[in-house]
């Protein structure tokens, strides 16, 4: 056996230096050989072709580069490369360059398994060589200077799979002499997970794992989701915003029935921007699957981050708010068909918060008449008048005109496809500071948006009537305010062109107050929902050189904070800078 591998790799090794020569956009089929890879772009050699089993199957061991953050025992992501479980045939993803180099420099040891290749070999074969090269790595920790405590499984499409079942039937590590608390983790890339093609919606690649699991009993057997169990290793489960048709859905269908099973640490994460090639290259700092991963093994300045937005997935689910009390009000409710501009809305309402996680398509939803609701809420709770103050739960403010709004048909939305709290849809950001001149270090926080309900319209208004989304969504039963006089009307006496630009144009009272009247509006902590910091100061009580660096230099103090930018014109900023210098120098002298 020794020696017919040995064969193989020296006919690959040809094959390799002849695809070089013709075509060096092209990786050899050895991609894991020692000529290819031995002292290359490594730093410390790697040990390479190591046979951990009795089936002759081997593994390379990448080191974590030493560092002074790097600790004496390092973590190791034990990782299944992936083609159709025939591992002869992986060429196209060159996993040490893509995912050994990049991670090793920040301190995690990587192990690449190769198992028996299919069609020559068929389940069980694969699952019990990972199992046997993840025992192997446990008894050599001590070796290869990897903390046994910290061993995380990996894989990349069928290799997610093999981790997977690796991790979820215990037969596996088993027979190794090892539980499942072995592993400290698990993160299959782009797997899938059901091999029944009736219930996977992946009939295309029948075919492929046809060959590795020849019978309905043994794909039945081999799938992960038949064995989900709430005692099983954390799960992080990725995949590629741009996958494979049918991909995504089995990457969310798997943590969810982790949770439905009663599993606590189950998520599933998207890599927005990426396909299925592209999520694997760790090396790439915009890639949003490298920062998950890191996060989930404890690794980098993203670990901290990465805890909360675990924590936020949690909290969201069942959040304490809720738009759930709208739907006492049975006989008020409205159903209505799919609404593109309903879609468009939504869509802004996410992007304006630099939001890009929440897929939004035209849905079915659920609604109760504006006029009708503050009708059947009644006076006492509302109160009376013209005028209508929204105040959402981030404490953002609309002040809208009942008579201008009635001919657009404002309704309340309060379900959308069959959900009825609107606060479990939400997406979550990351800024870097609360202030830019408070804090001199970075202290990113992970928030919320979220949805709730929101005001929508049958007819679009114009600009003059609703110019803004700010306090339109996020609302509650204790959103609503009625009032006899204008809320702004301290603003009339100004210049007809600063007053429409600070309620109407940027909107600026919506979050702030000018002259003692607006919003106070702050940021919702994701991890519990708390509305904490950052809040929005009245534009009279900024710094003076803050004031400054607001008006002439957004696209700094945006990037300094982790916001978004608010595009001034220049003749606009000169002209807010004095209006709001003026009034702070006319309430000096006051």
């Amino acid at each position: 056996m020794r020696e017919q591998r040995r064969k193989r790799v020296r006919q690959a090794e040809r094959v390799g230096a002849l695809s070089a020569l013709a075509a060096p956009i092209l990786i050899s089929a050895v991609a894991f050989s020692a000529v290819v890879f031995s002292g290359r772009a490594f730093g410390a050699e790697p040990r390479l072709g190591v046979v951990y089993g009795d089936s002759e199957a081997t593994l390379d061991f990448f080191s974590a580069l030493p560092s002074a953050q790097t600790p004496k025992r390092a973590p190791l992501l034990a990782f299944v490369a992936g083609r159709f479980w025939g591992i002869e045939d992986s060429s196209s993803f060159p996993y040490p360059e893509l995912v050994a180099a990049p991670l090793r420099a920040e301190g995690i040891s990587v192990a690449l398994i190769r198992h028996r290749p299919a069609p020559d070999h068929t389940h069980p074969a694969f699952a019990q060589d990972v199992a046997s090269a993840i025992s192997w790595l446990i008894a050599h920790a001590d070796e290869l200077g990897v903390d046994p405590a910290r061993i995380f499984l990996a894989g990349h499409a069928s290799g997610g799979h093999i981790a997977a079942l690796v991790a979820l039937d215990p037969r596996y590590l088993a027979a190794e002499g090892l539980g499942t608390e072995a592993l400290a983790g698990v993160v299959p890339i782009s797997g899938i997970y059901d091999l029944d093609p009736k219930r996977a919606g992946l009939e295309e690649l029948s075919s492929y794992y046809r060959l590795a699991f020849p019978t309905r009993t043994l794909r039945r057997e081999a799938s992960p989701v038949r064995h989900v169990r709430a005692d099983a290793p954390p799960f992080l489960v990725l995949a590629a915003q741009r996958e494979i048709p049918g991909f995504v859905e089995v990457a969310a269908a798997l943590s969810q029935s982790l949770r439905d099973a009663g599993h606590p640490e189950a998520e599933t994460f998207l890599a927005t921007g990426q396909d299925h090639r592209s999520v694997l290259d760790m090396d790439a700092d915009r890639n949003a699957a490298r920062r998950h991963l890191m996060g989930f093994m404890g690794v980098g300045e993203s670990a901290r981050a990465f805890r909360d937005t675990l924590a936020a997935r949690s909290y969201w689910r069942n959040p304490d708010l809720s738009t759930e009390p709208f739907w006492s009000y049975t006989k008020l409710i409205e159903h209505h068909p799919e609404e593109p501009r309903l879609t468009a809305i939504l869509r802004a309402f996410f992007e304006s918060g630099g939001g890009r996680g929440v897929p939004i398509v035209a849905p079915r939803y659920d609604a109760i008449d504006l006029f009708a609701l503050l009708d059947v809420m009644g006076s006492e709770r509302v109160g009376s008048g013209r005028w209508l103050v929204l105040t959402n739960v981030r404490h953002e403010r609309a002040v809208l005109d009942l008579e201008a709004l009635r001919p657009y048909g404002p309704r309340v939305v309060i379900g959308l496809d069959g959900e009825k709290n609107l606060f479990r849809i939400v997406d979550l950001y990351q800024t870097r500071r609360r202030y830019s001149w408070r804090q001199p270090k970075p202290d990113p926080w992970i928030l919320a948006r979220p949805a709730g309900a929101f005001l929508h319209f049958s007819s679009a208004p114009p600009a003059s009537v609703v110019s803004s989304i700010f306090g339109l969504f996020g609302l509650t039963l204790e959103s609503f305010q009625l009032t006899g006089s204008d809320p702004l009307a301290p603003l009339s006496d100004l210049v007809e062109e600063d007053r429409d630009f600070l309620i109407r144009e940027k909107a600026c009272v919506s979050c702030h107050q000018f002259r003692g009247v607006g919003a106070r509006a702050g940021h919702i902590r994701a991890r519990d929902g708390a509305l904490v910091g950052g809040f929005a100061l009245p534009l009279e009580e900024y710094p003076p050189k803050v004031w400054r660096r607001y008006c002439f230099e957004q696209t700094e103090v945006a990037a300094e904070v982790g916001a978004n930018e608010v595009i001034l014109a220049p003749e606009w900023q000169q002209r807010l800078f004095e209006l709001v210098v003026r009034e702070r120098d006319g309430a000096a002298v006051r």
